[in-house]
Protein backbone atom coordinates (compact mmCIF):
# COMPACT_ATOMS: atom_id res chain seq x y z
CA UNK A 1 0.00 0.00 0.00
CA UNK A 2 1.29 3.43 -0.89
CA UNK A 3 1.41 6.45 1.45
CA UNK A 4 -1.44 7.92 -0.19
CA UNK A 5 -3.62 5.44 0.93
CA UNK A 6 -2.44 4.42 4.15
CA UNK A 7 -3.18 8.47 4.92
CA UNK A 8 -6.18 8.52 3.64
CA UNK A 9 -7.22 4.80 5.31
CA UNK A 10 -5.39 6.46 8.68
CA UNK A 11 -7.80 9.77 8.12
CA UNK A 12 -11.00 7.95 7.42
CA UNK A 13 -9.99 5.59 10.68
CA UNK A 14 -9.74 8.53 12.87
CA UNK A 15 -12.87 10.30 11.69
CA UNK A 16 -14.86 7.46 12.41
CA UNK A 17 -13.30 7.10 15.25
CA UNK A 18 -14.47 10.25 16.47
CA UNK A 19 -18.06 10.41 15.02
CA UNK A 20 -18.66 6.99 16.72
CA UNK A 21 -18.21 7.87 20.12
CA UNK A 22 -20.92 9.51 22.47
CA UNK A 23 -20.78 12.28 24.32
CA UNK A 24 -19.92 12.01 27.59
CA UNK A 25 -22.80 12.75 30.06
CA UNK A 26 -21.78 15.57 31.98
CA UNK A 27 -25.63 15.06 33.97
CA UNK A 28 -24.15 12.66 36.31
CA UNK A 29 -25.59 14.05 39.90
CA UNK A 30 -23.21 14.94 42.89
CA UNK A 31 -22.79 12.41 45.34
CA UNK A 32 -24.65 13.88 48.82
CA UNK A 33 -24.33 13.36 52.10
CA UNK A 34 -27.81 11.11 51.89
CA UNK A 35 -25.93 9.13 49.22
CA UNK A 36 -23.10 8.28 52.22
CA UNK A 37 -25.13 8.68 55.42
CA UNK A 38 -25.79 5.05 55.05
CA UNK A 39 -22.20 3.87 55.23
CA UNK A 40 -21.31 6.40 58.06
CA UNK A 41 -24.38 4.85 59.73
CA UNK A 42 -23.20 1.19 59.89
CA UNK A 43 -19.87 1.94 60.19
CA UNK A 44 -18.78 5.05 61.55
CA UNK A 45 -21.46 6.47 63.92
CA UNK A 46 -20.91 3.02 66.55
CA UNK A 47 -18.24 4.87 68.15
CA UNK A 48 -18.70 8.68 66.47
CA UNK A 49 -21.90 9.97 68.89
CA UNK A 50 -22.78 12.95 70.18
CA UNK A 51 -20.50 13.73 72.61
CA UNK A 52 -18.01 11.60 71.57
CA UNK A 53 -15.68 14.83 69.96
CA UNK A 54 -15.82 13.02 66.50
CA UNK A 55 -19.56 12.96 65.32
CA UNK A 56 -22.00 12.57 62.42
CA UNK A 57 -23.93 15.14 63.81
CA UNK A 58 -22.12 18.08 63.58
CA UNK A 59 -21.98 17.38 60.04
CA UNK A 60 -23.61 20.65 59.40
CA UNK A 61 -20.68 22.83 61.34
CA UNK A 62 -17.83 21.46 59.43
CA UNK A 63 -19.15 21.43 56.21
CA UNK A 64 -20.39 25.03 56.33
CA UNK A 65 -16.91 26.36 57.52
CA UNK A 66 -14.36 25.49 54.38
CA UNK A 67 -11.02 25.04 55.99
CA UNK A 68 -12.48 22.75 59.02
CA UNK A 69 -14.16 20.70 55.87
CA UNK A 70 -11.13 20.25 54.48
CA UNK A 71 -9.04 19.04 57.27
CA UNK A 72 -12.01 16.67 58.35
CA UNK A 73 -12.50 15.10 54.82
CA UNK A 74 -8.46 14.97 54.45
CA UNK A 75 -8.36 12.68 58.06
CA UNK A 76 -11.53 10.73 57.08
CA UNK A 77 -10.06 9.70 53.31
CA UNK A 78 -6.47 9.11 55.54
CA UNK A 79 -8.15 6.73 57.81
CA UNK A 80 -10.22 4.45 55.81
CA UNK A 81 -7.56 4.48 53.09
CA UNK A 82 -5.45 2.27 55.64
CA UNK A 83 -4.19 -0.85 54.75
CA UNK A 84 -6.39 -4.03 57.35
CA UNK A 85 -4.53 -4.40 60.81
CA UNK A 86 -3.19 -0.98 60.67
CA UNK A 87 -4.20 0.14 64.10
CA UNK A 88 -4.73 3.84 62.09
CA UNK A 89 -7.95 2.08 59.93
CA UNK A 90 -11.22 3.02 60.50
CA UNK A 91 -13.64 1.90 61.41
CA UNK A 92 -11.73 1.27 64.28
CA UNK A 93 -11.51 -2.56 64.97
CA UNK A 94 -13.32 -3.24 62.13
CA UNK A 95 -12.90 -4.34 58.53
CA UNK A 96 -11.87 -2.06 56.10
CA UNK A 97 -14.19 -0.71 53.86
CA UNK A 98 -15.32 -1.74 50.33
CA UNK A 99 -13.46 0.05 47.68
CA UNK A 100 -17.02 0.98 46.53
CA UNK A 101 -17.71 2.78 49.63
CA UNK A 102 -14.48 4.52 49.90
CA UNK A 103 -14.87 5.97 46.62
CA UNK A 104 -18.44 6.99 47.01
CA UNK A 105 -16.99 9.22 50.34
CA UNK A 106 -14.46 10.54 48.11
CA UNK A 107 -16.99 11.71 44.94
CA UNK A 108 -18.96 13.08 48.09
CA UNK A 109 -15.76 15.40 49.38
CA UNK A 110 -14.37 15.96 45.62
CA UNK A 111 -17.91 17.07 44.84
CA UNK A 112 -18.04 19.66 47.97
CA UNK A 113 -19.85 18.12 50.70
CA UNK A 114 -22.79 18.67 49.73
Amino acid sequence: MNYSKQITALGLGLCLGLFSCEKEDDTTPAVTFNDVNAIFQANCQPCHVAGSGANFEARAKFVNDASIAAAVSSGIISRINKEQGDPALMPKNGNKLPASDIQLIQDWIDGGLQ
